[in-house]
């Protein structure tokens, strides 16, 4: 009875075996199963919703959209496993936020005509005896309320491959097919877009996707891998809005605060140091995931990657039935692939990390993300503009002009960049349940005392006037023109100098290899 049972086993393993061969080798052909089986989304049915495509609880009973088509622009790679959340603000913010800064921003502008040409009045609570609020809020109003609904809303069209939407859950023989035809789907898309959390290099069909998409590109067609840690998307879309808050209400601070500058000086610290803790304690954990991953991808290993059926299944039988083991099958294909498993590891360690250090080191915290991120800032001076010009001072609504551009797009980028400066210096996780909120606390002060540093060298700069006969002709004009020259130029300079030492630790690292 042992022998028969013995050799039962066995008899089952080979079957086993045989099965996990044949599905390695249709997979690593990497061709369709069937001629429609390779279905795209455009961007926007993900991101609907508020990334409905992403939630386990929204997206039961969500329909399939997806049509067919030969070519895929982008195939979203990322972990069922990780913080959705994350996962969602950072897809919106990659494929919306450009298009949401620049039309709030023309909405901005447009309100500013309107109400310069008075076309519509300035709205306020209060005229007489003393106007309330003493400047126009409409224009940062409007630009942050179109950058919300903009972001949102918007439709970005490229046709992309999300896992739920273009693979068929309720028919069991077509979505067979597309989990075989997962290399087909890999082959036909220009470039991989990773949403990493730290789950990711942890899950096997993850693993199998890279190892995938970089198979499928040849000595011609170089690897178009982009690596997002789902932290990043949080941050940048706080910024714009923890700002749009800080400035609407300095907008709304009583005017007897608002005629004295130097007294300004508190309620604006207190206030920005509220309203951008969130964004602090999210670029310390940017940061630290970073570092998280470069770890895990210089450390990279297939063998502690987990898949469902080992981790769910004893046996790997379900309901009597035998299961093919998904680890045996992508492990078939990477070694059909690349010939050995490591193989494949050691290109993940130097090519994905090498991929990695150069997108974030270019592309992000570049001048472009920041100055997109001091947006606000313009919109509320050209509420300052207006007001200044429907009240007939030419000369103050171009000082004002040249401030918003000296604030939104010298001062703002460069206090950004301290910023994310302290916060790489600081990013590690101290014990204590209070260490976090006392690194935070600390940037937030130095940050602070740096925005009103400058504040006080824009008062210093408002020396620089032209005067006759005791009165000043230009209203601060050409100090604050002197002082927008001065902050562009240090914007300019700090981020050449950043552009500069990326390229120079690039050239130290390819050295050392």
């Amino acid at each position: 009875m042992e022998s028969m049972e013995s050799s039962d086993s066995e008899s089952v393993a080979c079957v086993r075996q045989a099965a996990e061969q044949f599905v390695a080798g249709v997979i690593s052909r990497m061709e369709p199963e069937r001629p429609d089986i390779i279905q795209a989304v455009a961007a926007w049915q993900a991101l609907t919703g508020l990334g409905r495509a992403f939630r386990r609880k929204a997206r039961r009973g969500q329909s399939r959209a997806s049509f067919r088509t030969e070519r895929l622009d982008e195939f979203w790679s990322h972990s069922w496993h990780g913080s959705q959340w994350k996962k969602i603000c950072t897809a919106i913010y990659l494929n919306n936020s450009f298009c949401a800064s620049l039309l709030a921003t023309l909405g901005s502008l447009a309100m500013c005509l309107l109400v310069g040409f008075r076309v519509l009045p300035i709205p306020r609570f209060q005229q007489a005896p003393k106007k309330y609020p003493q400047d126009s809020c409409v224009c940062t109003v409007v630009g942050f309320f179109l950058y919300c609904f903009f972001l949102i809303s918007w439709r970005p069209w490229q046709r992309i491959f999300l896992d739920i939407l273009c693979i068929d859950q309720d028919d069991s023989e077509r979505k067979t097919a597309a989990l075989v035809s997962m290399g087909a789907f890999l082959k036909v898309s220009d470039s991989l877009l990773v949403l990493w959390d730290p789950s990711y290099t942890r899950r096997l069909w993850c693993v199998f996707e890279m190892a995938g998409f970089l198979h499928s590109r040849g000595a011609n067609r170089p690897a178009k891998l982009t690596i997002r840690p789902t932290v990043l998307g949080p941050f940048f879309i706080s910024l714009p809005i923890a700002l749009s808050v800080v400035l609407l209400a300095i907008a709304f601070l009583p005017p007897i605060v608002m005629r004295h500058a130097r007294v300004i000086f508190l309620p604006m610290a207190l206030l920005a140091f509220v309203g951008f803790y969130v964004s602090v304690a999210a670029l310390r954990g940017y940061y630290r995931s970073v570092k998280l991953l470069e770890t895990e991808l210089a450390n990279f290993t297939v063998a502690e990657s987990c898949c469902w059926c080992c981790n769910t299944l004893t046996d790997h039988t379900c309901e009597g039935k035998e299961v093919i083991c998904d680890r045996q099958v992508v492990f078939r294909c990477i070694v059909m692939w690349f010939g050995t498993i490591e193989s494949f590891e050691e290109r993940v360690r130097t090519e994905v990390l090498d991929c990695l250090a150069d997108q974030l080191s270019k592309n992000v915290f570049t001048y472009k993300q920041c100055a997109a991120a001091s947006l606000p800032l313009f919109w509320y001076h050209m509420d300052r503009v207006v007001t200044r010009a429907v009240e007939g001072s030419r000369h103050s609504a171009i000082r004002e002009l040249a401030r918003g551009t000296a604030w939104a797009f010298g001062v703002l980028p460069v206090i950004f960049f301290i910023a994310s400066t302290l916060a790489f210096l600081l990013r590690r996780q101290y014990c204590g349940c209070c260490s976090g909120v006392v690194m935070n606390c600390l940037i937030l002060v130095i940050v602070v005392a740096a925005f009103v540093g400058l504040l006080e060298l824009e008062l210093l700069c408002w020396a620089v006037d032209i005067v006759e006969n005791g009165n000043k002709l230009y209203d601060l004009l050409p100090g604050s023109c002197f002082f927008m020259c001065a902050m562009l130029s240090v914007a300019a300079l700090v981020f050449a100098c950043k552009r500069n030492l990326v390229i120079v630790a690039q050239l130290r690292r390819r050295d050392r290899k």
